[in-house]
């Protein structure tokens, strides 16, 4: 969760006096697009593959300063953070630097994928509705009466809402992998169902009988 957590051992960062086409080469190994630059220890910023690409290859890092990014976070920053610089600065990594610019490593967006699926339950058991109402409908006690009263536990709840639109949009994530019911009770209830995934029995059953139906007709 923390971003000293969740560095990857796999980046090695660039000095001031690297060669353009060393670095380039360095990318292709790691198989990212930015690499962080450091002296003596310090932090100097992110350079990426498109600046190195449109320099001299022999010239050094350094002459590509003032196109550095700043694609930093603390230590004990969250994963958040680095979500949130790395889609800022458009960069596939962002450093951890530590007191007075101290360089401590480096996130890289497959880490922080699947720091965020795990955070947000994606990559374990379960389903996800997606739910949508007016704002001002919005009662997330409800939300959870509904689930429990249908024998579901709410494990994630999520509100994203589109700047001058009356709507809101909630992702739920259960620990059922059948909602059909709950989607059913969720409608019953006013609410506009976007999205259900997880197993539907009754769907599944549908399909199990119509293919005993054809094994039948097929003897």
């Amino acid at each position: 969760m923390f971003c000293l957590r969740m560095i990857s051992p796999m980046i090695q960062p660039l000095s001031p006096d690297s060669r353009a086409d060393d670095a380039l080469l360095l990318m292709e190994e790691a198989r990212v697009d930015h690499l962080p630059v450091v002296e003596g220890g310090r932090y100097l910023g992110v350079v990426s593959e498109a600046s190195l690409l449109d320099c001299d290859p022999t010239a050094p890092v350094s002459s590509l300063q003032t196109q550095f990014l700043p694609a930093h976070v603390g230590p004990a920053d969250l994963f958040t953070s680095a979500v949130r610089i790395m889609v800022a600065t458009r960069s596939d990594l962002v450093a951890v630097v530590g007191h007075q610019g101290v360089y401590e490593g480096a996130v890289t967006r497959e880490v922080l994928f699947q720091e965020v699926a795990d955070y947000s339950g994606m990559s374990g058991e379960g389903s996800v509705l997606v739910l949508q109402m007016e704002t001002g409908s919005y009662s997330a006690g409800e939300i959870c009466r509904i689930v429990e009263s249908n024998d579901a536990l709410l494990t994630q709840l999520h509100t994203h809402g589109e700047i001058g639109s009356p709507l809101l949009s909630v992702l739920l994530r259960v620990n059922r992998e059948d909602v059909s019911d709950l989607a059913a009770a969720f409608k019953r209830h006013g609410y506009t169902v976007l999205h259900q995934q997880g197993q539907d029995v009754e769907r599944d059953e549908l399909i199990s009988n119509l293919e005993n139906l054809m094994n039948y007709l097929n003897v």
